[in-house]
C-alpha cells in the first residue's frame, strides 16, 4: 500500500512539474531546511536529498541569492522571470556545517542559517515534537568559518521560545539580545528574523521591524507568493514535505503548494 501511495504521489507530482512549466511563475522560491540527517524526522531530509536537491539547482541553471539581495528584487524586479533561489535553514544544527556546507561550497551556494543564540554549543533541547531527536548545534567557530565563506546568519530568538504567548518585554528581549550576540561575534549585521515554530501575529511582526530587522518569516505557509508589502511575514517552500525530486520541482516552480492545498481539503474530511 505504501508503494501504490509513493506512486501515486510522484505521478501527481509530475503534473504538477507539467503544470509549473506550462504556466511559469516568475516568483524566487525561498527554500526552508532544517536539519540534514538520516533521523526521518519531520524537519529532516537526508544528506543524499540535500545533495540531490543542490545538484538539481546547479546543473538547472538556478543561481543562489542572499535574503537582501532577494528583498531589493521584490523592490526592484519582481514580475521578471528568473532562475533564482534564495536557501535558508532554521535552527543551527551542527549538521548544517558537517553536510550541508561542503556542497553549499562546492556549487558556489550560498544560504542563511537563523540561529537560536542560547543553544549555540549545546543540543536542541527546546520544546518539540518527541520524534525529532535532540542534535548537537552549532559552535562559534563552526559559524565564524561559514560566515567567511558566504554564509548569512540571522535571529531565531535565543530561546526558541513562542514568541506570541511572551509579553512585550520579553520579546523585545529575545530580538535584540539575538541580533546584537551575533553580531557581535561576527561583525556583521543581521538584518533577518524567523520565528520559532511559525509562531508570528502581527504584534511580534511590528516589533521585528522596531527592533531594526529588515525583514521575518513569519508562519509556515507554503508559498512563493512574497511582496515588498510583507517583508515581515515572508513566505517559504518547506522541503521537509518533498518525498522526491518531482516534489523539489514542483516547489521551485510554485506547484507544490496546490498540493499542499488540495491534502489539507482532503484531511478535513
Amino acid at each position: 500500500m505504501k508503494h501504490v501511495k509513493s506512486a501515486i504521489k510522484r505521478f501527481f507530482s509530475s503534473i504538477l512539474v507539467l503544470g509549473g512549466k506550462i504556466h511559469p511563475n516568475v516568483k524566487i522560491p525561498i527554500l526552508l531546511y532544517h536539519s540534514i540527517d538520516n533521523s526521518g524526522s519531520s524537519i529532516s531530509i537526508t544528506p543524499k536529498e540535500f545533495k540531490t536537491h543542490m545538484e538539481y539547482l546547479k546543473y538547472n541553471g538556478y543561481q543562489t541569492i542572499s535574503l537582501l539581495q532577494f528583498v531589493e528584487w521584490l523592490y526592484v524586479d519582481s514580475n521578471s522571470p528568473t532562475k533564482k533561489a534564495v536557501i535558508t535553514f532554521d535552527d543551527g544544527f551542527k549538521n548544517n556545517h558537517t553536510e550541508a556546507f561542503p556542497v553549499l561550497r562546492k556549487h558556489g551556494f550560498t544560504a542563511t542559517i537563523f540561529l537560536a543564540t542560547d543553544y549555540i554549543n549545546g543540543i536542541s533541547s527546546w520544546d518539540k515534537d518527541k520524534s525529532i531527536p535532540e542534535v548537537p548545534m552549532l559552535s562559534w567557530d563552526e559559524i565564524r568559518e561559514m560566515s567567511d565563506n558566504g554564509i548569512d546568519f540571522g535571529s531565531h530568538s535565543c530561546s526558541h521560545r513562542y514568541l506570541t504567548r511572551i509579553s512585550k518585554g520579553e520579546l523585545e528581549a529575545e530580538l535584540l539580545n539575538s541580533k546584537s550576540i551575533i553580531e557581535a561575534r561576527l561583525k556583521k549585521p543581521v538584518r533577518f528574523l524567523c520565528h520559532p515554530y511559525g509562531d508570528t501575529n502581527h504584534r511580534t511582526q511590528r516589533i521585528a521591524k522596531e527592533c531594526g530587522y529588515l525583514g521575518a518569516f513569519g508562519g509556515l505557509d507554503f508559498s512563493l507568493k512574497n511582496s515588498s508589502d510583507n517583508l515581515y511575514d515572508l513566505k517559504r517552500v518547506g522541503t521537509a514535505h518533498f518525498s522526491s525530486l518531482q516534489d523539489f520541482k514542483a516547489g521551485l516552480l510554485g506547484t507544490y503548494d496546490w498540493y499542499i492545498k488540495l491534502r489539507g481539503v482532503f484531511l478535513k474530511k
